[in-house]
């Protein structure tokens, strides 16, 4: 799957008039559209197994994002094992390429915060293809998020022990808190209704606001810097722009191969963007994966277009 990782400075701006150019109406000057000088990590990533590729076969692929489950990089409790992580950062660097580390938490979080710290695992209705019985933990235990906080803390310090040559290739960490990187707690519908959390409701969102912050402050001050990249609701944007101001965000439909009318209004290109906030990743596969009728309609022009969009 190709991710899209760009720098907007003024793109909102550009945006405005590719929306202008598209309703037929007169073109705005090219020189009030200038964006800002790139930052060296935009451009075109790739996710799962995205380190077996190799920039001198594909000149314009720039980085891939490495991914791992929590258990994987902490067996037991306190005990960490990021060798798995390295191998990942060593193939990357040998084939030219920038990087970001995801660590999902969540479905499937280790089986040690269930048996030796008392959190409570549930299951829903969705059957997820890549995790057909996926587990969720219990997010507002305490020893949950003290655990998920000693684990952003480990992570980051093993990077920074890294030798600069690598450690400088490392540019971006996904915040994932929830589902995935996705802002919700879970797919489907617990089986147990006392499990329910709703995804607007205060206490998710503070929670959010919580391991978001924590997130951004474990890395904010590490150099060279690492973006933190988050996916906050509506609801949390305010207080992101405010507390986090170089987190990135993980984009929506703009950067998934979805319809993009009305994309302006969205509070994620409207604000966001305007910001100039430093990263931001998209997964740009959804439109052809998910069958989506306005982009298999005429794939490759929709393509074309929604990549310039992002560009």
């Amino acid at each position: 799957m190709i991710s899209i990782a760009l720098r907007f400075a003024s793109i909102a701006k550009i945006a405005a008039a590719i929306a202008v150019a598209f309703a037929g109406a007169s073109a705005v000057p090219a020189q009030d559209y200038a964006p800002q000088k790139q930052l060296p990590w935009a451009g075109v990533w790739g996710i799962w197994k995205g380190e077996v590729y190799s920039r001198e076969t594909y000149p314009w692929y720039l980085g891939t994002m490495i991914r791992h489950k929590w258990p994987e990089i902490e067996p037991d409790v306190d005990r960490f094992d990021f060798s798995a992580m390295d191998e990942k950062i060593a193939q990357s660097i040998a084939n030219g390429l920038l990087i970001s580390i995801i660590i999902d938490i969540s479905p499937d979080p280790p089986e040690w915060l269930n048996t030796k710290l008392g959190v409570d695992f549930f299951q829903t209705t969705a059957k997820l293809g890549w995790a057909p019985d996926a587990k969720y933990p219990w997010y507002f235990d305490p020893a949950f998020e003290d655990a998920f906080r000693k684990m952003i803390v480990a992570t980051a310090d093993h990077i920074d022990s890294l030798a600069p040559e690598i450690r400088e290739k490392i540019v971006a960490i996904g915040a994932q808190v929830g589902k995935s990187g996705d802002p919700q707690p879970y797919d489907g519908k617990p089986y147990d209704p006392k499990y329910e959390i709703g995804i607007r409701s205060p206490e998710w969102l503070q929670y959010n606001r919580r391991m978001f912050q924590f997130y951004y402050d474990t890395y904010k001050d590490r150099t060279p810097e690492i973006v933190v990249i988050i996916k906050p609701t509506a609801e949390n944007e305010e207080y992101s722009f405010a507390n986090m101001p170089r987190a990135g965000r993980k984009a929506f439909s703009m950067a998934q191969g979805y319809h993009l009318s009305a994309e302006l209004k969205q509070f994620f290109a409207r604000d966001a963007i305007e910001k100039g906030l430093p990263l931001f990743r998209g997964e740009f596969d959804r439109g052809i994966r998910d069958k989506s009728a306005w982009f298999i309609a005429a794939p490759l022009w929709n393509t074309y277009w929604t990549a310039l969009w992002c560009l």
